[in-house]
């Protein structure tokens, strides 16, 4: 039903056959990026027939950290002395070791102090020993994220209470919704299959219910506040006169003006069927409404979320089999048919991920097909105050330009502030996706792009969501702490 461009957060991927890419949750990626793993692994260097370091654990340290870490390879002394270096120079002031204590020929233990403001990047682990040095280059990362659940997952949404929602496997051949509490920390198993959403106020998750080996099914998650979650969620109401096979909720949002709460999701249909649900009073036995769409799109598919103004975007998909970015505003408790957003010269195709919660930015990317390569530019749409209509335009990369690879994903306003996440490849280590984050003045083009590190796995690293008050990344099993 999607191609290459619809969302990644599996919120997005065709419903054929998510159950069998779920079963791969432990390895995170972007689904809709190409998946290309570190082709250059770290190198080991014994320096004129010295040691050799091969391997860290753990393999990644978070800013403003001190932590103990096992420094593995051959022929360490009991004098041996850990250190990091940086592109080969060492910098005690950004990463120093208070102690190294050796356990073996191949292993040591560092005591390690990262500062606050050290350089997130991919650091060398040196070992001297008997005079001689061994080098591991770019052994351990520098980040601002921490894992979130011990066996691994994929965290798609986080809301202000810290309060982080996604799927992941507590058994073999299994996948099951989750929500990490951001009081304490505490996992709840929602049962199958994946949360995709969670509301303000931690009472609501939406996403796909299920069993094994089926499609998902739109489903809701409720409770009371202060009640524990329930083990499995409930199916969300067919629109009128149809029965569906399968579909997911993707988004839930509290219009505090009307009093309503919205849930946005997909059904399955011929073309897929654009679909909302809205409740005064937490219940959900109403029946989905189907999003209005412009006659040209008659039988399109769209991928929706919501902000809390109500407003709902997505993808509509032309007679071609291509996506293009649109967005359903909210009209008199309802919502006006799908307008396209504008695209940048020269990409055709485009697809939407985030809104932030005014309503006021979109996130998402472009796509133009170059000679057969697939070329992909992350991009954000900014509402014209007066006018009501949007304006788009190219993200920077790490690489410094604006139209090599990357995507946009979570955004949200903070003040006078725009802070979005994604992906960009960079430019020292261009073989997997970076976790970025961009920066920009409401209503300027002052973009600003910085690397926030991943878990020290050098595979894609994938931020899907941003918390309203931009303090908070989630993704895969990483959550970080926005600088």
């Amino acid at each position: 039903m999607f191609n290459a461009d619809t969302h990644a957060r599996l919120a997005r991927p065709s419903l054929v056959g998510l159950v069998a890419a779920m079963m791969l949750v432990a390895c995170v990626a972007d689904p809709s990026a190409p998946h290309e793993a570190d082709v250059k692994p770290a190198l080991a260097k014994a320096l004129g027939g010295g040691p050799a370091v091969t391997s860290t654990l753990p393999t990644s340290g978070d800013q403003a950290q001190t932590l103990d870490v096992h420094v593995y390879g051959s022929g360490f002394g009991p004098d041996a002395a850990a250190e990091w270096a940086l592109h080969g120079v060492a910098d005690p002031t950004k990463v120093r070791t208070n102690k190294t204590t050796f356990v073996s020929s191949t292993e040591v233990v560092a005591n390690v102090t990262i500062a606050a403001n050290a350089t997130i990047a991919y650091w060398d682990v040196r070992v001297k020993t008997g005079g001689k040095t061994g080098v591991g280059t770019e052994l351990f990362e520098v980040t601002t994220a921490i894992p979130i659940l011990s066996a691994g997952g994929n965290a798609l949404a986080v809301n202000d209470r810290g309060d982080i929602v996604g799927q992941f496997s507590p058994a073999a051949n299994t996948v099951h919704a989750f929500v990490v509490s951001g009081t304490d920390g505490a996992l709840s198993d929602l049962g199958w299959q994946s949360g995709i959403g969670i509301s303000a106020d931690g009472l609501i998750v939406v996403g796909g219910i299920g069993t094994a080996g089926g499609n998902p099914i739109a489903g809701v998650w409720t409770r009371p506040a202060g009640a524990a979650w329930p083990s499995e969620g409930s199916r969300l109401p067919d629109p009128l006169g149809i029965t569906t096979q399968g579909g997911r909720g993707n988004g839930v949002a509290a219009i505090a003006s009307e009093g309503v709460i919205v849930i946005t999701g997909n059904l399955n249909g011929p073309y897929g069927i654009p679909s909302y649900w809205q409740s005064t009073d937490g219940t959900w036995s109403a029946p989905a409404q189907r999003l209005p769409l412009p006659p040209p799109f008659a039988n399109a598919g769209a991928s929706v979320i919501a902000a809390t103004t109500g407003d709902i975007v997505g993808e509509l998909r032309d007679a071609s089999g291509n996506l293009l970015p649109a967005i359903w505003r909210r009209i008199s408790g309802g919502y006006a048919v799908a307008a396209a957003l504008p695209l940048p010269n020269g990409y055709p195709i485009g697809a939407v991920h985030g809104i932030s919660p005014d309503g006021t930015i979109i996130a998402g990317n472009v796509r133009v097909s170059t000679k057969g390569k697939q070329v992909i530019a992350p991009v954000a749409w900014t509402r014209n105050p007066t006018a009501g209509s949007y304006t788009v335009n190219l993200l920077p990369t790490l690489t410094g330009t604006y139209g090599t690879d990357g995507r946009a994903y979570g955004v949200t306003v903070v003040g006078t502030q725009v802070r979005a996440v994604g992906t960009s490849f960079s430019s020292s280590n261009s073989t997997f996706l970076h976790g970025v984050l961009w920066t920009w003045t409401v209503g300027a083009s002052d973009f600003q792009v910085r690397d926030i590190g991943g878990l020290g796995t050098k595979t894609d690293v994938v931020p899907y969501a941003i918390n309203p008050s931009g303090t908070i990344a989630v993704g895969g099993n990483a959550k970080w702490r926005l600088p």
